[in-house]
């Protein structure tokens, strides 16, 4: 069993070498470079062949490679060490944070139901939102009503759109997930997800994108903003900001390691405008390239303005001082035709994504921020 771990952990290092090498890229066109740029970043940098490939660090000076942040156990550590665990779970407990929302004014999908595992205890929940919880079907059809035609459920503290699917109600019956069910089979399929993970699940009413990025989203999907704010000196800042732009047919705008298809673009703070986007063209491993054009729409990406950007700041640094104990928060904004909804925070946002779409390392400003 040992020896088995082992040959499967060295294979999957192998593997990750192979495929940093033997993808070509404009940057590296010769495998001889590709193969001594991995190296040189794996035993010089400490940097592996998958985040080499994510960084596109062939087409980027050696000298700057230490600038970039590697999203690990110690990067997260420096999250928790800045912050005390019982105000970070406010945000990462979605349903915590639409009570924490709805108690200092800012706007956010609307939460209609919350389904808990069949032995989950209502005792100790103290929040608003205990009156939303469906322990049956019938409090679930009451509390769903007629309002509801689309609809968005996730886990109440998962994280990178696992778990997240959509909902869409046609007629008396309800499609998700490749199915086609009553309004009683889709509370039994949740309450199923429910019972597997041991984890409560929270359904919201679907939000639609504002109608000048439409061209910029996938219909099945809204992108949001990521913007970040940070704390200092008893004041909130921003520090950069991306947006992840939805291709496909999938139900979430995750970018994770550039796997899904999705796109992610820099806006520039002061203007809302946006930079050129990138995305993997493989789904196996992370070629990052450019992307001038939507690959669904064919609209541009580079020098789109972003509507209603200054209300999407204004925000973000209202959200923050609503936290102030939380000493830096990556939000996720969607900008709708009512204006901008925070869908949720994070406490460890990863800088993965916003270091792609920066073409750049945030080392330094991430030491500054941990720092205080």
């Amino acid at each position: 069993m040992i020896l088995k771990r082992h040959l499967r952990k060295a294979y999957t290092c192998a593997r990750g070498y192979y495929l940093a090498v033997s993808q070509p890229t404009p940057d590296a066109p010769r495998v001889t470079t590709r193969l001594h740029g991995v190296l040189k970043a794996r035993f010089r940098h400490r940097i592996g062949p998958r985040y080499y490939s994510l960084y596109r660090l062939a087409a980027i000076e050696p000298s700057r490679w230490n600038d970039y942040v590697i999203d690990n156990k110690d990067y997260g550590d420096n999250f928790r060490a800045i912050s005390a665990e019982r105000y970070r779970t406010i945000i990462n407990r979605k349903s915590l944070f639409s009570d924490h929302c709805q108690r200092h004014g800012l706007p956010t999908p609307e939460l209609r139901v919350i389904v808990s595992p069949s032995t989950a205890s209502l005792d100790g929940d103290r929040s608003s939102t205990r009156r939303l919880v469906a322990p049956s079907v019938r409090r679930w059809l009451e509390l769903m009503g007629d309002r509801a035609d689309d609809l968005f459920i996730k886990p109440d503290d998962g994280a990178y759109g696992d778990g997240a699917f959509s909902a869409s109600r046609r007629g008396n019956r309800w499609h998700y997930q490749g199915r086609t069910t009553t309004a009683n089979d889709l509370f039994y399929f949740i309450r199923e997800r429910a019972n597997e993970g041991q984890m409560r699940f929270i359904v919201q009413s679907r939000i639609q994108a504002h109608d000048k990025l439409r061209g910029l989203m996938s219909p099945t999907a809204v992108g949001c903003v990521r913007i970040v704010t940070y704390m200092r000196d008893g004041q909130a800042h921003l520090f950069c900001a991306e947006i992840k732009l939805t291709a496909g047919d999938g139900d979430t705008d995750n970018f994770g390691l550039a796997a899904n298809g999705n796109m992610v673009s820099a806006v520039d703070m002061d203007s809302g405008r946006l930079s050129v986007g990138y995305a993997s063209r493989s789904p196996v491993w992370p070629v990052i390239q450019p992307v001038s054009e939507h690959p669904d729409t064919g609209r541009r990406i580079e020098g789109t303005r972003l509507p209603l950007w200054e209300e999407v700041k204004s925000l973000a640094l209202q959200a923050q001082r609503s936290l102030p104990e939380v000493k830096t928060i990556g939000w996720d904004i969607a900008i709708t035709p009512e204006g901008p909804l925070i869908l949720e925070g994070n406490t460890t946002y990863g800088l993965a994504s916003l270091q792609i779409a920066h073409q750049r390392g945030f080392r330094r400003e991430m030491e500054q921020i941990f720092q205080g």
